[in-house]
């Protein structure tokens, strides 16, 4: 057996090295864990277990029932935005189904680093596979999706951050302490703006990046991506509305809710102004690059107590009712997740993409 010789102009591939970047990407996830004992620590020093299980003690029956009740209307109000965005590209699924999908992509992203993003791949998957949605419309669907979350979330805690100012519980924080959180909550923002104007911005990092090589596939389901995104908004304002109005009244309203429920129980109440600090603090864990913020959301609640002057036991006790609250809502995903996979596809291959606007189906 002879070997075939190499041709002069043959291909061959290198692997590149990894660049300092790349490795210092690589690395940041360690960096969160290292720091996280010590913020633990802190937080478990600022409170007495005594007045926390007094609190807790607080509690009934009858309010965590009122309270899983409201956590279902929050759940069907994110999921509903989801099945807005996939009845507009013609696909009507039923609004249980959404809410399970909904409820495994919150399992997969809480227990895994990152902030509170990682679930998104399994929900593309599971309407394609479950509800025949196209691959590019079930992308573009949920992008819509989180791209309005991410602009609520920044946008509630830039208010409270706002209300801390200029209801004077920030001492010496001022409005230029404000500066990078508006920052934050711009960019989404602009991004969504640039869609609207039929702007394509990831497309254009992502060639300019690698010149459109190494990311060609991923660069192509973007480009689709934000077509049917900027289809959307321009063509079907009013769907694109009715996604805004859910995103920036209805569940900020019903979480402002859901907190001050919370706080009743516990036996204290807030004013409004302070029940949307505490809501805003709580935010920050969601961007925090540690799996379900833990210690950084303990922490947001100390230290939004210590700001409105109530007790640092009030606040470990409402993290742990949210604690409590999200490990079972992921527990409750994970494990739809796993019958969704051991089920396998329910229907055949997702069908050639719909032009935008046509009459709905059922899935």
């Amino acid at each position: 057996m002879t070997e075939q010789p190499v041709e002069a102009n043959a291909d061959v591939s290198t692997p590149t090295p990894p660049s300092r970047a790349g490795r210092w990407l690589k690395r940041w996830p360690l960096l969160m864990w290292v720091l996280l004992p010590p913020l633990v620590y802190w937080v478990g020093r600022q409170v007495v277990d005594v007045d926390v299980r007094r609190l807790l003690s607080n509690f009934t029956v009858q309010g965590v029932l009122v309270l899983i009740a409201v956590r279902v209307i929050i759940i069907g109000v994110l999921s509903s935005r989801w099945r807005l965005f996939l009845s507009a590209y013609g696909y009507l699924t039923r609004m249980l189904s959404v809410m399970s999908y909904s409820l495994v992509g919150f399992g997969l992203s809480y227990f895994t680093p990152g902030p509170q993003w990682g679930g998104e791949p399994a929900q593309v998957q599971l309407v394609r596979t479950r509800e025949e949605v196209s691959t590019a419309h079930a992308v573009a669907s949920l992008g819509l999706d989180k791209l309005l979350a991410a602009i609520s979330q920044g946008s509630l805690l830039a208010v409270g951050l706002v209300l801390v100012v200029v209801g004077d519980y920030g001492g010496d924080f001022g409005w230029r302490g404000l500066l990078p959180v508006f920052a934050l909550a711009g960019f989404p923002l602009l991004y969504m703006t640039a869609i609207w104007r039929g702007r394509r911005p990831l497309t254009r990092l992502l060639r300019r990046f690698d010149g459109g090589r190494r990311l060609a596939a991923t660069g192509r389901t973007v480009a689709e991506m934000e077509a049917q995104v900027s289809d959307l908004c321009r063509n079907q304002g009013t769907v694109f509305w009715r996604g805004v109005v859910l995103s920036f009244v209805i569940w900020p309203i019903l979480l402002g809710i859901e907190f001050w429920l919370a706080l009743f129980f516990l036996g204290t109440t807030l004013t409004i102004p302070e029940v949307v600090i505490v809501v805003a603090a709580s935010r920050i864990a969601m961007f925090t690059p540690i799996p379900a913020g833990v210690g950084v959301l303990e922490a947001s609640q100390l230290f939004a107590m210590e700001i409105i002057g109530q007790s640092p036991a009030l606040g470990v006790a409402l993290s742990l009712l949210i604690r409590a609250r999200d490990v079972v809502a992921g527990t409750s995903g994970l494990l739809l997740g796993l019958y969704y996979w051991s089920r396998g596809r329910r229907g055949s291959a997702p069908p050639t993409s719909p032009p935008l606007g046509e009459p709905a189906r059922s899935g």
